[in-house]
């Protein structure tokens, strides 16, 4: 592939990851990723090396074969929390009082967790 080539198709990954992270899609998969390509002529077929390129740069991380996250350049140099991985991974999912409240800042500390045994 030509150096120009390359190039071109950079920006538009890049594109793609900043209307991405406009749009609110922190995590993503490959087929959201094709709905917003569309808008930057990234082809169906395309799609799969563009992700390829911009796990290599950096703009994206792979959580899961084929559920992106995004760069922590793009969500103001946070990392994104394991609780909403979580519940991206197991939809409809909830989470508990206690977890909801430490995520929250409304504890200092997560309380032990206590083994029923029957």
């Amino acid at each position: 592939m030509s150096s120009d080539r390359r190039n071109t198709e950079s920006l538009l990954g890049i594109k793609l990851v900043k209307r991405l992270a406009e749009s609110g899609k922190r995590i993503f998969d490959i087929a959201t990723a094709r709905k917003y390509g569309v808008d930057f002529g990234i082809t169906s077929s395309y799609m799969p090396e563009c992700l390829y390129y911009l796990r290599q740069m950096g703009w994206i991380f792979p959580i899961k074969r084929g559920l992106y996250s995004l760069s922590p350049i793009f969500l103001s140099g946070k990392n994104i929390h394991e609780y909403v991985i979580a519940m991206f991974l197991a939809s409809p999912a909830v989470i508990s009082h206690a977890s909801a409240m430490y995520v929250h800042k409304l504890v200092t500390s997560i309380a032990r967790p206590y083994l029923c045994f029957s």
